[in-house]
């Protein structure tokens, strides 16, 4: 985890579209701040037995 202010280092990720587009945070550094939120994809194991 990075704190406040500190740079997070950069990474390419697939996201599920529509055709599994891919997302690089480098490039996306420099267009202003930028959020990154994780959660477990919903009927997952881990979400259905909760």
């Amino acid at each position: 985890m990075t704190a406040t202010d500190e740079t997070a280092p950069t990474f390419t990720a697939t996201y599920k579209g529509t055709d599994h587009e891919t997302f690089d945070l480098g490039e996306h550094l420099g267009d202003g701040p930028v959020v990154l939120a994780f959660f477990p994809g919903a009927f997952t194991p881990p979400v259905a037995t909760r």
